[in-house]
């Protein structure tokens, strides 16, 4: 056997790129190609459970809630699809094709991004019917940009940011716009997306990194004094990714010019940052005090509170943008050449070895890496994760929302 990258458990094998980070559900995760294919493959072996293909572009992570699979594509559609057996349950078309994202899903209502040239929409549809519940329109609030980037929801209030450079929240049960904000650089071709954490938004611009506020709180100067949709502080140094990731007291962010990681004050001043191997690519991921962050070949391990490299482990020359998603001491990334599954955990050494599968549907694709010591063996970790993006709770006594994705829990 040929000595492969350290700590690769598996590699699920596509023959088109994999551009989106993909989702840890229920011991199967979830991601799509460049061709098209939406995957379910399970978590342990590598083996895919199912596969469903569309002749369209598949846009974003998709989304699993409720034992439903919701994406979207490139030609205007929105999929709902059985998350166990990969079959349609419905499909909405918004009526043209355009630049989309990820759905959002929130209290049986999906919300999805409709953008062309011409048209710039967000429509609320029904989760289990697929029917639309209202629509808002970017042209109607004199917004020319369209709406490329990913959506948050909280406390009834959807937030997303347009190519414009327009921040909104737009009521979830109306559709109506609470507040706009303007003013922020904003690429086409990077996610854009906000993090929502106690009461304030974090945002990764090529501009620099911002934190707005959300709510409107009382104060005993004037009956009501108003922070929602003000900047509360801004790092307008470089190009930061999103999302950012935060530990408590601390917003973690990557800035990709430089190819640094920046830790931050709540209050805006800067903790620390360090230089990683490269040009980072990749949005950082938080788990029991570790940022893991990944370039174009590796995963780079950082300490929380120093800011020290702790590791650097090399997985391939093909890594794609998404960011590393973590669960229960495994990370998943995506590249050009399919998804890996990568122990962070263990200290073993992995070596390539085709594994024989009686599933005739997952034999093409699957590449497995025996590990000295079975995986069997190893202790079950029953700590909380975030069914979204699989960000350990750990840390937490009774968290309302995910401090990495903004989920509500």
């Amino acid at each position: 056997m040929t000595r492969m990258s350290e700590k690769v458990i598996w590699h699920f094998e596509t023959d088109e790129q994999i551009h989106h980070s993909p989702t840890v559900v229920g011991g199967r995760s979830y991601f799509s190609d460049e061709e098209g294919n939406l995957y379910s493959v399970d978590v342990d072996s590598g083996t895919e459970q199912w596969c469903f293909s569309v002749d369209e572009y598949v846009q974003g992570s998709p989304v699993v809630v409720n034992g439903m699979v919701y994406f979207d594509t490139s030609h205007g559609h929105t999929y709902a699809v059985d998350a166990n057996t990969g079959v349609e349950k419905w499909r909405y078309s918004v009526g043209f094709n355009g630049r989309y994202t990820e759905p959002a899903v929130a209290d049986g209502v999906v919300y999805t991004v409709a953008g062309s040239t011409f048209r710039q929409q967000i429509h609320a549809i029904d989760a289990d019917m697929g029917q639309v519940l209202w629509t808002f329109d970017l042209r109607e609030n004199d917004d020319r940009g369209s709406v490329g980037h990913p959506l948050k929801i909280t406390n009834s209030i959807l937030y997303f940011i347009s190519d414009g450079g327009v921040l909104y929240a737009v009521d979830t049960e109306t559709g109506e716009m609470k507040w706009s904000l303007d003013g922020f650089y904003i690429s086409t071709n990077e996610t854009s997306y906000p993090t929502i954490i106690d009461g304030y938004i974090y945002i990764g611009c090529h501009d620099g990194l911002y934190k707005i506020g959300t709510k409107n709180k009382t104060s005993v100067f004037s009956l009501l004094s108003t922070s929602a949709g003000k900047i509360k502080w801004s790092h307008e140094d470089g190009w930061f990714l999103s999302p950012v990731t935060t530990s408590k007291s601390t917003i973690y962010a990557t800035e990709k010019l430089d190819g640094k990681l920046y830790a931050f004050k709540t209050s805006g001043g800067i903790k620390w940052q360090t230089a990683l191997p490269a040009q980072s690519i990749s949005a950082p991921r938080l788990i029991n005090g570790r940022i893991y962050v990944s370039n174009n070949s590796h995963l780079i391990v950082v300490d929380g509170d120093s800011g020290q490299q702790l590791e650097t482990i090399k997985i391939s020359r093909s890594l794609k943008f998404g960011a590393p998603v973590i669960n229960n001491g495994i990370a998943y990334i995506g590249g050009y050449d399919g998804l890996r599954a990568v122990d962070i955990n263990s200290q073993q050494s992995y070596y390539d070895h085709m594994e024989e599968s009686s599933s005739d549907n997952s034999a093409d694709h699957t590449k497995k890496y025996e590990e000295a010591s079975s995986p069997a063996n190893k202790e079950t970790n029953n700590l909380l994760y975030c069914s979204e993006c699989g960000n350990s709770l750990s840390e937490y006594e009774t968290p309302q929302y995910c401090p990495s994705c903004g989920a509500n829990l």
